[in-house]
């Protein structure tokens, strides 16, 4: 049986850099939510084993909740993440990723 692994990295965004950052992003799909698969950044088809990924800015918008309870804590920057769940084991998806996207 082959074992799976889920994935999920994050990085920061530069500051300034994140409305720049979701049109790379948007460049990514035909539509809204419909990946082109075989686009240049991140060649979705020529990964196999793949069940599930995706590239996506980490921004909680309900932060301030907290607020209500009396509770003042900074706003965490918005974040890049990749989320998968794959075949395999990691580094060997990301020695792939290396070789197949090294464009994006």
């Amino acid at each position: 049986m082959t074992p799976q692994a889920q994935i999920y990295v994050t990085a920061p965004i530069t500051p300034g850099r994140e409305p720049e950052l979701r049109r790379l992003l948007e460049s990514m799909n035909v539509g809204p939510g419909q990946v082109r698969a075989d686009n240049a950044l991140f060649p979705f088809a020529e990964f196999e084993g793949v069940h599930f990924a995706r590239w996506l800015i980490v921004d909680d918008q309900t932060l301030d909740d907290v607020r209500v309870h009396g509770v003042n804590r900074p706003r965490p920057p918005p974040t890049l993440a990749f989320a998968a769940e794959i075949d395999g084991e990691p580094d060997a998806f990301f020695a792939q990723m290396a070789n197949r996207a090294g464009v994006g």
